[in-house]
């Protein structure tokens, strides 16, 4: 301690501390809350694994002009932005000659991979890595999560659930690479506020 006949009011000293004690909480808000930040390009995938009733879904005519049909309609409001495909075959999803039913696993593992699931009911697994999560590796790059896999029901990966095939396929439509499966989580009532006040680094280690 330096003792000198000079006082500092005691004004100047909280404007001096309130300066210093909010100088680092700025520099970390500013990223955050800069105007040049710009939200990244969300993507989102939804399987109806059930099926469709078609004549429901796909528009009777093509073109921008379509009418919308009942499942479509609550989508109005977003219409110029809506692409309907329809014709579409994923052929990865048949069965090979030696093969034995399993049309809704190979379906499963098919639908984002265009890989042909490999018939095993143990954990030697094999599929191919998934559209989501090639994105993934690059939206990872600008938010905290670079990818989050929901489901609805539970998603059990040991035994076999169709035939043949393990139920790592059955409950699995996103895969990190060929061998790896992304383990998602089931949703709950409170599964929204839930994700919205945990840090990333929490749900990285539940999920």
């Amino acid at each position: 301690m330096v003792i000198t006949r000079k006082s500092i009011p005691r004004r100047t000293l909280l404007r001096g501390a309130g300066a210093a004690l909010a100088l680092p909480v700025l520099d970390a808000m500013t990223p955050a809350l800069s105007a040049d930040t710009k939200r990244p390009i969300r993507m989102t995938f939804i399987e109806v694994p059930n099926g469709i009733m078609m004549d429901k879904w796909a528009p009777a005519t093509e073109g921008a002009n379509f009418a919308l049909t009942r499942v479509l309609e609550p989508l109005a409001d977003f219409r110029d932005r809506i692409l309907v495909l329809s014709g579409l075959d994923q052929k990865q999803s048949a069965a090979l000659a030696f093969e034995i039913a399993g049309d809704h696993p190979r379906a499963c593992t098919a639908w984002l991979t265009g890989a042909h699931a490999k018939m095993t009911a143990g954990a030697d697994l094999r599929a191919g890595i998934s559209v989501d999560q090639v994105a993934a590796r690059e939206f990872g790059k600008y938010t905290q999560l670079a990818s989050l896999e929901v489901g609805l029901e539970s998603s059990e990966v040991v035994g076999s659930c169709e035939s043949a095939y393990s139920c790592a396929y059955y409950n699995t439509i996103s895969w990190r690479n060929e061998t790896t499966r992304c383990q998602w989580r089931t949703a709950r009532a409170p599964y929204s506020s839930d994700f919205l006040a945990t840090p990333a680094r929490a749900i990285r280690q539940r999920a």
